[in-house]
């Protein structure tokens, strides 16, 4: 496939939008059939509906390479171009990727200018997050999601990309996806997930635990899949980075973590941090009454004490959380920041099965 290196034109902003609601409080969590998800109306009031499921990519749909976080080098842009160019889609680059802002590929309005031009754009049918780094949280108020709302595009990416695809759920009611990175490695297991739920669209859709995971479980526990509090449970999904999902917490953004599955996952986070941060969500948790119907959480790479410092392990701190949960809590589940991830759509419905060591998708994640 010849390389398609067009750049998507920048329309300035006709509004900013910001300071919205915080949403409104849910039940506490328990097993159930069915779920919401808080959006946003025209007048700024928030309405439960059904997820909006952006229509499903094809080989030869455009997809637009942008980063609403952490600079660019020029590796990365060409890293994303192969690997989108892998999946049979025809990249094309927003206009301000190669700026540099400090750390950040830009100031935040020309990272959310990317994001609004390729959304105007007809032929762009996919937004991909080239990598994560952070910053992404800057540019929500400026965010036009009345403009997402009105086509839905799929949008993807992990890491710090959590504040932005949260965020658009929450707002907007359409699934989004936290899927490998533009430079990710594509491992065999990463890109099937991948085709499977953004291209094929099957209704009902297990994801296992990848092998090539389990087999390094034994030399790296991180890997291992381990069940704090059994059970099975069905919710829409919520989620991503910890410490970057954490951070939304008391903001517009947070999105309801009432009877979701909640899916958590870091990196060179020692296990204090990541306590943390889950006493965060968990005192938020309360205050709110919204509990998650379960937690998964992902491999947390580099996430123990160094030797000689006094700490708890990391199945320690998770054991912990468990213990101020009503549902299901399970760990080492195949996504975060390694090579073989699952792509898990964020605000479509999926069984958390510790028994069987599942989560699977029970409806399609794009129309």
């Amino acid at each position: 496939m010849n390389r398609a290196r067009r750049t998507i034109t920048s329309i300035p902003l006709a509004a900013i939008i910001g300071g919205l609601p915080q949403l409104t409080l849910g039940k506490t969590a328990k097993p159930v059939s069915q779920s919401t998800t808080q959006t946003v109306s025209e007048s700024g009031n928030r309405r439960p509906t059904r997820p909006t499921r952006p229509p499903r990519l094809r080989r030869g749909d455009g997809v637009a390479l942008i980063n609403p976080g952490g600079v660019v080098s020029e590796a990365n842009v060409e890293r994303a171009i192969a690997n989108a160019e892998t999946l049979g889609l025809v990249p094309q680059l927003g206009r301000n990727l190669r700026l540099k802002y400090g750390g950040y590929a830009g100031s935040a309005r020309e990272r959310v200018d990317d994001l609004h031009a390729a959304w105007r754009d007809p032929d762009v049918k996919a937004i991909w997050s080239v990598r994560g780094g952070s910053g992404t949280a800057q540019i929500l108020p400026l965010v036009d999601f009345a403009l997402l709302r009105a086509t839905p595009k799929v949008l993807m990416g992990f890491s710090d990309m959590t504040a932005l695809l949260n965020a658009v759920t929450a707002h907007t009611g359409l699934i989004t996806f936290h899927t490998p990175s533009g430079i990710s490695t594509l491992s065999p297991y990463s890109r099937r997930n991948m085709e499977q739920i953004i291209f094929d669209a099957p209704q009902h859709y297990a994801m296992l635990p990848a092998l090539e995971n389990e087999a390094r479980s034994g030399a790296e526990p991180e890997y291992a899949v381990r069940t704090q509090r059994g059970g099975r449970v069905e919710g829409e999904l919520v989620g991503g980075n910890l410490a970057v999902f954490a951070s939304l917490v008391g903001t517009a953004y947070m999105p309801s973590l009432a009877n979701k599955v909640l899916f958590l996952e870091d990196i060179n986070e020692a296990p204090y941090r990541i306590d943390r941060m889950l006493t965060q969500l968990v005192q938020a948790m309360t205050h709110t009454k919204q509990f998650p119907a379960a937690t998964v959480f992902g491999v947390c790479r580099r996430c123990e004490a160094t030797d000689g410092e006094a700490s708890l392990t990391l199945q320690e701190v998770i054991r912990d959380y468990a213990a101020s949960q009503p549902g299901p809590v399970a760990s080492g589940y195949s996504f975060g920041h390694i090579a073989a991830q699952m792509s898990l759509p964020i605000g479509a419905r999926a069984a958390l099965d510790t028994y069987e060591r599942s989560l699977t998708l029970v409806e399609a994640a794009v129309a």
